[in-house]
């Protein structure tokens, strides 16, 4: 079997399971495989497939036919233009929570001097990193998680990184060890409703419930933040939360309720996936 006919064979078992990108994933990890680059994989496309190659593939093929998320398969997501490596003890970054960095990225380059930043709910690190690392000003960024396991993923991709001495990894539940002491909180906390996860695509299930699950009406976590919200951000910071787009008029009503004289906007306006609020 050549290398294109490995391709083709993975690519229809995969949309026989119900893998929308099938070929682009059978690709990814035949190169996986065979410890190439697309590229590479390309340039060998009439190549004949080594046996422990083939049966490498045939494993990795077999994961993802069961909906095992790529990511975990490959061990690795790109996010902001980092690579971070990624395990079942964390969320898996999504490219839509770019737009938080990106929101974070824009409040910091107005300000000047030094600004301490929290990633709440860190996971892998993928806010905190990205942050750290693409910062406009100097910052110093806390990033706390109630995981062990998922802060100990978040330190070794600072570490690959070099951001050891600009990231700082907290085991702590939401703002709780904050005392007036941020400028910026950025969180993508679970906001999933808990009903709605049973119907939810098959690779949520690969992922921990407790980054997924929002509660009733997915807003149990982040009302607590909100809650602590005045008592851990500095006058005249901010906090940027990732929120499904059905969920804007409560947390609209819950942001005002605990810090009411904040400005709030949408991001984008029409399908917020996204709220600033500048205290």
């Amino acid at each position: 079997m050549t290398v294109r006919e490995a391709v083709a064979w993975a690519r229809r078992l995969l949309q026989g399971a119900g893998v929308t990108e099938a070929h682009l994933e059978a690709e990814l990890l035949l190169a996986h495989a065979l410890g190439l680059s697309r590229a590479q994989l390309y340039a060998r496309l009439h190549t004949p497939l080594p046996s422990e190659a083939f049966h490498r593939f045939l494993c990795l093929v077999g994961r993802r036919a069961s909906r095992e998320p790529l990511a975990y398969i490959l061990g690795r997501r790109e996010f902001y233009g980092l690579e971070l490596e990624v395990s079942p003890v964390a969320l898996i970054p999504r490219q839509e929570t770019e737009l938080l960095v990106e929101l974070a990225l824009t409040w910091l380059k107005r300000r000047r001097g030094l600004h301490w930043v929290a990633d709440v709910g860190t996971g892998c690190g993928a806010i905190a990193l990205a942050i750290a690392y693409y910062s406009p000003t100097p910052v110093q960024v806390v990033a706390t998680d109630i995981s062990p396991s998922a802060l100990a993923l978040a330190a070794h991709n600072a570490r690959r990184l070099g951001l050891e001495g600009h990231v700082h990894l907290l085991l702590a539940h939401l703002l709780t060890p904050f005392r007036l002491a941020l400028h910026l909180v950025v969180a993508n906390l679970p906001y999933v409703p808990t009903e709605e996860l049973a119907s939810a695509p098959p690779e949520l299930r690969w992922e921990p419930r407790q980054a997924l699950d929002g509660g009733p009406q997915g807003l149990r976590v982040i009302s607590r933040l909100l809650a602590q919200a005045p008592s851990a951000i500095r006058p005249g910071g901010a906090l940027i939360l990732e929120l499904d787009p059905r969920q804007a008029p409560n947390i609209s009503h819950l942001a005002l309720t605990y810090l009411p004289h904040a400005h709030l906007s949408f991001h984008p306006p029409n399908w917020p996936r996204a709220l600033l609020i500048q205290t």
